[in-house]
């Protein structure tokens, strides 16, 4: 797959072919084009996986291919092996040009209430998927493991809901989707602590830099493969930048959760609270 290529600005929208893509909160979007049958067979599983939308031919493209032809017999596993490999790689181009526009992917679940959201963040175990299970009504979990955040022209972040990476390596027939073009504006992050009681405790910009850095390299962990000594020193940079703005810019909180409390108060209060 190469890295990227762009459309041409110049051409006649009239004559633009619509495909699959991404739209950002950012405003940038991702075309997706397959270059053989085989790799449009794996935009259409994405398609339904990631909820795609139909783009004209006005966004970044990536163009997507695969090696041999279309076999008939192929296992369930090499196609699952397709379709995880296209999906690192496709991830590999968005996080290099997120990077570039103050974004980062984060190891978090995603949450919306009332057309806000919050980000809870924390390594594997900690009870991502647990916390979101358990958030009633009028919250809704879009994401229990990863998110995209994005900042758009006016400085406001936003997070869309991401696949975890378990699904693509697994060979997972969970039938579960994520709709990754939507996005909702950050509020707050909590960075979960497992607790006998439920407890929300901001912290300053400082410590919120540090483990944001921390999930992000949890969430980009499968990306860096193969890369040169000096192309992720400038990325761990980038990521450190756009980890002080986004502290800066969003409260953070160490959210303390017990087994069978109302922690979704806590957040409440803490989102709520004017110091």
């Amino acid at each position: 797959m190469p890295d990227r290529t762009l459309s041409n600005p110049g051409r006649d929208l009239s004559i633009r072919d619509q495909g699959l893509g991404l739209a950002l909160a950012d405003g940038n979007e991702w075309l997706f084009v397959g270059e053989d049958a085989s790799a449009s067979a794996i935009i259409s599983n994405l398609r339904t996986i990631l909820q795609l939308e139909s783009l004209v031919d006005l966004s970044s493209k990536i163009s997507v291919g695969t090696p041999g032809k279309i076999d008939n017999c192929r296992s369930s596993i090499e196609e699952s092996l397709q379709l995880s490999g296209t999906f690192v790689q496709m991830m590999k181009i968005i996080r290099r040009d997120v990077l570039a526009r103050e974004g980062l992917f984060l190891h978090g679940a995603l949450a919306e209430r009332n057309g806000s959201g919050v980000i809870l963040a924390g390594p594997s175990g900690v009870g991502k998927t647990t916390a979101s299970i358990r958030l009633p009504s009028p919250w809704r979990s879009l994401s229990d493991d990863m998110t995209l955040v994005v900042r758009d022209a006016r400085g406001r972040y936003w997070g869309h809901p991401w696949p975890t990476w378990s699904f693509f390596f697994e060979n997972s027939n969970s039938g579960r989707k994520w709709d990754v073009s939507y996005a909702v504006p950050i509020k707050g992050i909590f960075f979960l602590a497992q607790a006998g009681e439920d407890r929300a405790e901001r912290i300053g910009a400082g410590q919120a830099t540090g483990m944001l850095l921390e999930t992000a390299r949890q969430a980009s962990s499968r990306l860096d493969d193969g890369r040169s000594n000096e192309d992720l020193a400038a990325t761990n940079l980038r990521s450190f930048n756009n980890a002080c703005i986004l502290a800066k810019s969003v409260k953070s909180f160490i959210l303390n959760v017990s087994l069978d409390g109302q922690f979704w108060n806590e957040m409440d209060l803490a989102l709520n609270s004017s110091i």
